[in-house]
């Protein structure tokens, strides 16, 4: 399974280099809301002496890596359409190897975006701690959840048959992931309901890790060891989920 997971990554990434300026363009709208946003916005109570742009770049880094690992999945459906999944399908390919290779890539690409995203917010004065062990952390946390999220992706490209009704859903899913976290507001600033729904929502965790790694730079390993773990219970879940769907598609 090794080497077919390999495999699929090389094929991946190849077909990635072919478009560098999409990982730019991608990053435009998190960079308005960033800078739009956290500038005319003032909330108080968020902890520490940092001001609300940088309380929310993890948050807006976490949704344009959202964005980006769902909608890997256009690449699934692409390829769907074209007949070269239903050839890799019907060969001697474990599925698992299938979507892990595909998630994999997407990983490298996802960390591009955001270290791209992380340059451009540093050039703009807006300053987190680029330390090295909490810069490998993140990315660690980051891969384990964009494995989860491009999963998730590539399931909905199967089970939606129009790529622009995928399309469409990639937005309704990325606009409240992002409002139904913690990225834009800590828990205490929001209303009871929504707090049992953040609590589920596993961009949450992601967002929490980042937060405190890069701009509070508080290193308790409990909370982000805890974070860690619900990520991975939701990546295997998504993963697991995705393998199946894919091996009732060759039938």
């Amino acid at each position: 399974m090794f080497g077919e997971t390999t495999a699929i990554f090389e094929k991946e990434l190849r077909t990635m280099v072919h478009s560098p300026g999409d990982r730019i363009a991608r990053l435009i709208r998190p960079m308005f809301w960033l800078l739009l946003f956290g500038s005319v916005v003032k909330l108080g109570n968020i902890g520490g002496n940092i001001n609300y742009q940088q309380f929310m770049l993890p948050g807006i880094l976490i949704n344009a890596i959202v964005v980006t690992a769902v909608s890997h999945g256009i690449t699934m459906k692409w390829e769907y359409d074209v007949g070269i999944l239903s050839r890799l399908l019907v060969a001697p390919v474990a599925r698992t190897a299938i979507v892990l290779g595909k998630a994999l890539s997407c990983v490298v690409k996802a960390l591009i975006e955001g270290t791209i995203f992380l340059v451009l917010a540093w050039l703009l004065q807006i300053r987190f701690y680029p330390n090295i062990s909490g810069v490998l952390v993140s990315a660690g946390i980051l891969g384990i959840f964009v494995i989860g999220t491009s999963s998730f992706g590539m399931t909905l490209a199967l089970a939606i048959k129009s790529r622009e009704a995928y399309t469409g859903i990639v937005g309704l899913i990325a606009t409240p992931a992002l409002f139904a976290s913690n990225s834009l507001y800590s828990f205490d600033q929001m209303p009871m309901w929504l707090q049992i729904v953040a609590q589920v929502n596993p961009v949450t965790y992601a967002v929490d890790s980042v937060r405190r790694l890069l701009i509070y730079q508080t290193f308790d390993p409990i909370p982000l060891l805890l974070d860690t773990a619900i990520l991975a219970i939701f990546s295997v879940c998504m993963l697991t989920l995705a393998a199946v769907v894919y091996a009732r598609s060759s039938h």
